[in-house]
């Protein structure tokens, strides 16, 4: 049976960086649709994206935060499954993304599917971070929705509540590497602010999973094998 994808792309004050990650997105086929979710920005993210036939805007009042941008995308789109997309991401791929989407097609049990960022740095990757917090994945629209209303998530814990609310259920959950990575937030907010930043996301993830859950994650997680696709 045929699948629909289509893909929301939360958005807080990106208009210098998003049309890069669009550009790359319209051109992939199979996405039914691209959604892009302006989180309350204040620099005209919006007003300043390129135009296309597959892209739709949801313009949110004020800033809610990534977990809720993605949840007003998913009550939106109405697809199988949804592609999650960092609006920051550098070097993005069509043919990685086309290669995920038909790994979809080839391993229709899959519940998710994580681009897992392999250019990462050593230290990022042997904690896992690569795959553990990518912001780039494919779900189950009907898990994604399960889990915001079962648990509510804050700041930077999207990433990490998909990862435990896979584990809990026992869903399959597939990886297929990717060579973009995000821009890291000194690189945005300059060096304090960046770092106070990074230090937010590692207190949401730890406020939500604990100890042991987050070493959990680091241990199991992801351990099944790479996507056939690879």
């Amino acid at each position: 049976m045929a699948i629909s994808i289509g893909c929301i792309v939360p958005a807080y004050n990106e208009s210098r960086r998003i049309n890069t990650v669009l550009r790359v997105l319209t051109a992939v086929q199979g996405l039914q649709t691209i959604l892009v979710v302006d989180d309350g920005s204040t620099d005209g993210t919006a007003d300043r994206l390129i135009r296309h036939p597959k892209l739709r805007v949801l313009r949110l009042p004020r800033n809610r935060g990534k977990a809720a941008a993605v949840l007003a995308g998913a009550r939106q789109l109405r697809t199988d499954y949804l592609l999650l997309v960092d609006a920051d991401l550098r070097r993005p791929r069509r043919a990685e993304f086309a290669r995920a989407l038909a790994a979809l097609h080839t391993e229709p049990g899959v519940d998710m599917l994580v681009l897992r960022r392999v250019s990462k740095s050593l230290l990022t990757r042997s904690l896992r971070g690569d795959l553990l917090i990518s912001g780039e994945r494919i779900v189950r629209r009907g898990d994604l929705l399960a889990m915001l209303a079962q648990h509510p998530v804050q700041g930077y814990q999207l990433e990490v509540a998909l990862n435990q609310y896979m584990l809990d259920h026992d869903k399959q959950v597939r990886w297929l590497p990717i060579s973009s990575v995000g821009l890291l937030a000194i690189h945005k907010l300059g060096l304090r602010s960046g770092l106070r930043k990074e230090l937010g996301m590692f207190r949401d993830i730890f406020k939500y999973l604990g100890l042991s859950k987050l070493l959990w994650q680091m241990l199991i997680f992801g351990r099944q094998q790479a996507s056939s696709a690879e």
